[in-house]
């Protein structure tokens, strides 16, 4: 009986450790809530979903560095609000 208790724990840690890998590494969710709580953009979690997660990646990074502006894919954005800087 001791061996069907060490595989279920051992499924559930592996569980737990997919799911922070895929939260940390996959999920556009953790980078919009760095861009909300640094107060770079009001409309909210939700309302971030709907742009690329490498966007969004390189403006949390921005946002938390406290850089005015960032750089993505050639063009320079914004920290406060995500819009694009006219040059």
């Amino acid at each position: 009986m001791q061996q069907p208790s060490k595989t279920i724990m051992w499924v559930a840690i592996y569980g737990v450790a997919a799911y922070a890998g895929y939260y940390y590494f996959f999920n556009k969710k953790r980078y919009a809530k760095i861009i909300v709580a640094s107060g770079n953009f009001g409309g909210g979690v939700e309302a971030l979903a709907n742009f690329d997660k490498p966007f969004l990646k390189s403006w949390s990074e921005a946002s938390r560095n406290g850089q005015p502006i960032f750089f993505f894919l050639g063009k320079t954005y914004n920290t406060k609000g995500g819009r694009a800087k006219n040059n």
